[in-house]
């Protein structure tokens, strides 16, 4: 009997212990900064700074909103060199309706570096207002 609570003792603290390191995985993949600014029609209108402390190094287009009626527009990224010249992203535009949109589908800019100022710019109206998670 004794052997059998020693065993039962064992397979809880494993078990414990497994349990306890779920929420550090999970940490981890919250690791990434969102964002909310404002579009510009063909260029940018607000600008933020990509994050420092962020496990993510491109920029992801989560959340989107078009205010106008047709809940839909094109959504580009543009980024500012240390030179202060604007490049646009190398993806191209992203067209969608209004909406959320998962981590890594919507991706603006890769490899962006920590510091970096960018924006993102409407196709067809602005303002529009979306999420950018980086």
């Amino acid at each position: 009997m004794n052997k059998l609570w020693a065993a039962l003792a064992t397979t809880g603290v494993i078990g414990a212990s497994l349990v306890s390191l779920a929420p550090a995985a999970s940490a981890a993949a919250q690791a990434c900064v969102t964002t909310t600014i404002t579009t510009g029609y063909r260029t940018y209108s607000e600008t933020a700074t990509k994050s420092s402390t962020s496990t993510c190094s491109d920029l992801n287009l989560t959340y989107a909103n078009d205010t106008s009626a047709a809940a839909y527009d094109c959504y580009r990224g543009m980024y500012r060199n240390s030179a202060g010249t604007w490049f646009r992203g190398a993806s191209g535009w992203h067209c969608l309706n209004d909406g959320a949109y998962a981590i890594d589908t919507q991706l603006l800019l890769t490899d962006l570096n920590d510091g970096t100022t960018f924006g993102v710019e409407s196709y067809y109206d602005s303002p529009d207002y979306v999420n950018i998670t980086h």
